[in-house]
């Protein structure tokens, strides 16, 4: 049996966290002991402890990157000095967890502990493997991704997409293993009434919604936009966003609520986020991904099992699993026009929304499902523990 200690630095359940929710389970009957480091009280912890499964509390100091949000600057040097020192500190708890539960194999799952990880197998002669879930922007800060591949064993890419960003003089070490769906959370759901009078004013009329983090580059501004030309073609669509702010500060949020309240009044409800996502979906008739780089939007892969069609941007992860007219409909990011045209469509044409149902979910069951990425991940441990 090969242990593995997964860590976060995330204390509630997102997209990334599902990722490793997916496949934990079914780690076991493939000789894998994960054992999930992460910081306590959140629905991470509830929802891994939930599965029968091992966790251990780690405070991992937080750190805002190199540059401001926007990309645009560095941080001063007292930023850098205090990212530097809470770099040391999560360093230094995560080897005395790396200690105490004899791990042979230690799994990043996000962006911040990348590092961390990596000098901690170092330091203490364990196996690293790295996840790459987000999109770093272009400079110092891909760099510094590329220093953190570096140094450990081996790194997991979600898509393409995310594997491409990684430096050339390093990317040989990047493997892509796609996402995945637990089938098994979407066979039952809250009646679709119910959710369908949460997500809308009108819950008569069709609704379209956006499922996952409120910050600037899902462009939901986009969406909004995008909507607004649609009932202005006389089609009563009803928006819902449904999530919460992940990295940003809330001021996108507060922005998105403003333009949203002048441009679809009544017709736009947002949700904080939710766990019942099979619930949400389940009750609505489009799911939009307008992300402007998506690593790889595992939302569509859960629409599409629920037979929702959907439509996405076709940058990013999403242009490598979706058919552009089989099994979903790719438009140009940023393009409020294009996605506009896409959802008119969709919600015009019952027989088109039928037939990229049935496609997409037949393909997500058939290639994208959470046993056949168990299998592709639990191998990569087994090779990497044997070196």
């Amino acid at each position: 049996m090969i242990r593995v200690l997964a860590v976060s630095p995330s204390k509630d359940a997102m997209g990334a966290e599902q990722s490793l929710l997916n496949i934990a389970p079914l780690l076991a009957t493939a000789e894998v002991d994960v054992t999930l480091a992460a910081p306590s009280g959140g629905t991470f912890e509830k929802r891994w402890r939930g599965l029968g499964l091992a966790f251990r509390a780690l405070e991992i100091p937080e750190r805002r990157g190199l540059r401001s949000p926007d990309g645009r600057r560095m941080r001063g040097p007292v930023e850098l000095i205090s990212l530097v020192w809470r770099t040391v500190r999560s360093i230094s708890r995560l080897m005395r967890v790396v200690r105490e539960t004899r791990a042979q194999v230690i799994h990043s799952n996000l962006l911040m502990t990348h590092l961390d990880c990596a000098v901690t197998g170092r330091l203490t002669r364990t196996g690293t493997v790295l996840e790459l879930h987000e999109i770093v922007a272009p400079g110092i800060g891909r760099w510094a991704l590329g220093f953190a591949v570096r140094l450990s064993d081996s790194t997991i890419a979600i898509s393409g997409a995310s594997r491409d960003q990684v430096p050339s003089w390093v990317r040989d070490k990047v493997i892509v293993i796609p996402q995945c769906v637990d089938v098994g959370r979407f066979e039952t759901a809250a009646p679709r009434g119910e959710w369908r009078a949460r997500l809308a004013d009108s819950p008569e009329c069709p609704i379209v919604a956006a499922v996952g983090r409120v910050d600037p580059e899902k462009g939901l501004h986009v969406l909004v936009d995008a909507v607004a030309r649609v009932r202005e073609n006389g089609v009563p669509a009803q928006l819902a966003v449904v999530g919460s702010p992940g990295v940003d500060d809330g001021g996108y949020l507060t922005e998105l609520v403003r333009v949203g309240t002048r441009l679809l009044g009544d017709a736009l409800r947002i949700v904080p986020h939710v766990d019942d996502v099979a619930g949400v979906l389940g009750a609505v008739d489009v799911l939009a991904c307008p992300s402007f780089e998506e690593p790889f939007g595992m939302i569509l892969l859960e629409a599409q099992v629920c037979q929702v069609p959907v439509v996405a941007c076709r940058s990013g992860g999403p242009g490598e699993f979706i058919v552009d007219e089989e099994t979903g409909l790719l438009v140009e990011p940023g393009d409020a026009d294009d996605l506009a045209r896409a959802v008119q469509r969709l919600l015009g044409d019952a027989r088109l929304r039928a037939r990229i149902a049935e496609a997409g979910a037949e393909r997500v069951r058939d290639e994208f499902v959470a046993p056949v990425r168990a299998a592709r991940v639990a191998s990569h441990y087994h090779r990497l523990a044997a070196v």
